[in-house]
């Protein structure tokens, strides 16, 4: 990568980050939070303010009791005319609130349960124990429609929903129960289907409990401030609850703290983005990793080991010879060095064995070096010279020296 590139990398990358930090400073937070958080008193889309405010609304004030205490103290009341709502996530009760609750609806008061589950120690109770859990369902849509059992006295008794989130229309869970299951099995417990889901879901049933009524609804979102804005949203709840209404109403907000007011569709990436703070720095890592990931594609040469410097070997070899020399003073042992140094080259270059005998030898080195036989013959020549004459003069050696040095200047 040379430097003009670098810098128009450089450069690209300072822009990109400029460009996200003024994307993230400035101010664009969302104006509703679509989260399910079933809030009475919050605006956003799935909050339950309208339902909240109109209920209260249409009744005295001491008549719309706000519950936000133990709700044992409020059902063992002496009243006969009262209507108990609760609207949220998960509902619990446990085995003694249900059995003060049971007493509370035979007294001729009603209980509207709307929750996104079933609440199992009541059903238990009012279908002798033979309450099964498996039947209960969910699907999956964006937009549904939902109608009501004919017996309400409404021209039109369909109603159809979508679920928003955002600008989008998203997938939805839909709880419920068998539409069948309802009509053959819990009937026979006094239950009846006031709403089904496509025919097959019934996401509202009744029961009779001595002079008063359960009613169970398992998709509360429908009566948040998105759906209560809409004509169908509004006529369905009415629809719903018209037939139910009493004296006085109370709204249970305990239960909601008790089941924890969990949110079905948060996850650890939705809070981090709902969070101005939090989201600055998710979007800043991801930018960080992907230029790492840019200026670290490419890839890396290995590291090249550093090399031993170059050494004068000729001088060494003649630092070696000149050492034999002094340390034997014999010309014939400095013949006999040479002559193995040539038949040690014939054999690493050309593959000769030594231990040929001499005219063979001197055959084969010709042929396979391009030197002809009579300078070979003469290397021996000199050599036996040097060698084997009884009066041996320097000038003999350096002849013998120059015919080897002949070969290796001629040889191919």
């Amino acid at each position: 990568m040379n430097k003009s590139t670098k810098i128009a990398l450089i450069v690209i990358a300072v822009l990109i980050m400029a460009g996200v930090f003024y994307y993230l400073t400035r101010n664009d937070s969302p104006k509703y939070n679509w989260n399910e958080t079933f809030d009475n008193q919050g605006t956003q889309p799935y909050d339950l303010k309208l339902t909240y405010d109109l209920l209260a609304a249409s009744r005295p004030k001491n008549a719309f009791v706000h519950v936000n205490s133990s709700l044992l103290n409020f059902l063992s009341t002496p009243d006969s005319s009262a209507l108990y709502m609760f609207i949220g996530h998960d509902f619990y009760m446990d085995s003694v609130a249900s059995i003060v609750m049971i007493d509370f609806v035979k007294r001729g008061n009603n209980a509207f349960i709307s929750s996104t589950v079933s609440e199992s120690f009541l059903l238990q109770i009012l279908s002798n124990n033979q309450y099964p859990y498996s039947h209960y369902k969910f699907f999956q849509d964006s937009i549904i429609k939902i109608r009501v059992t004919p017996n309400f006295q409404e021209k039109d008794s369909t109603f159809k929903f979508d679920y928003r989130y955002g600008k989008f229309l998203k997938l939805h869970k839909w709880h419920g129960f068998e539409s069948s299951f309802i009509e053959d099995t819990l009937a026979t417990f006094g239950f009846e289907q006031l709403s089904n889901v496509k025919y097959a879901l019934s996401d509202c049933f009744r029961i009779k409990c001595g002079e008063g009524w359960f009613i169970f609804h398992f998709n509360p979102i429908l009566f948040t401030n998105y759906y209560m804005r809409q004509e169908a949203g509004f006529r369905y709840t009415n629809q719903l609850l018209s037939r139910y209404n009493k004296q006085k109403i109370y709204w249970d907000e305990a239960s909601k703290s008790a089941s924890g007011k969990s949110n079905m569709h948060e996850s650890p990436l939705r809070f981090i983005l709902s969070q101005k703070s939090l989201k600055w720095s998710w979007y800043l890592l991801c930018l960080f990793i992907l230029l790492f990931v840019v200026f670290n594609a490419k890839r890396k040469q290995a590291y090249i080991p550093l090399l031993p410097s170059n050494r004068n070997t000729t001088i060494e070899y003649i630092t070696s010879l000149a050492t034999l020399h002094f340390q034997h003073n014999s010309l014939s042992y400095m013949a006999d060095e040479i002559l193995k140094q040539l038949l040690s080259f014939s054999k690493h270059k050309y593959g000769i064995s030594p231990n040929l005998e001499r005219k063979e030898l001197i055959k084969v080195l010709a042929q396979r070096s391009g030197v002809t036989e009579e300078s070979i013959s003469n290397i021996f020549k000199r050599h036996s010279e040097v060698k084997y004459s009884p009066v041996i003069d320097t000038k003999d050696l350096m002849e013998f020296y120059k015919v080897t040095e002949y070969f290796y200047q001629n040889c191919k």
